[in-house]
């Protein structure tokens, strides 16, 4: 497999914008043993408490200055509802360059693990 190296990818078309990918995602399931699904840049997920994961990354960013997405999904008998998925203020630090810290609550406020609690970093 050969490997593309270069600073910068700019559409092609005059004045076009440049592109930003996803350095580090994650998807995994927090409800009992905390498991990655799949990932990339992504060396391990801590569980640190009931709707509070550690994601830490394989190569770490230069710096804090990255984007954090997050989407999440709690099962209530027999439906799915949305889990709210952000940066975990509590952290220690919430953000690092080789860690993230997640926190994941239903609309009521309460902490809650996720049956899918996703998470990607950009840069």
């Amino acid at each position: 497999m050969s490997t593309i190296k270069t600073n910068d990818i700019l559409e092609a078309t005059t004045g076009g914008a440049k592109f930003f990918v996803s350095r580090a995602w994650v998807s995994m399931n927090a409800v009992g043993t905390l498991a990655i699904r799949a990932s990339g840049n992504v060396s391990s997920v801590t569980d640190v408490a009931t709707g509070r994961q550690t994601v830490t990354f394989d190569t770490d960013f230069s710096d804090v200055s990255y984007a954090v997405t997050t989407a999440g999904e709690r099962e209530i008998t027999g439906y799915t509802r949305t889990l709210l998925v952000s940066i975990d203020s509590l952290g220690d630090p919430a953000v690092s360059t080789g860690s993230v810290r997640l926190l994941s609550q239903t609309d009521s406020n309460s902490n809650q693990d996720g049956r899918y609690v996703c998470m990607t970093a950009t840069r």
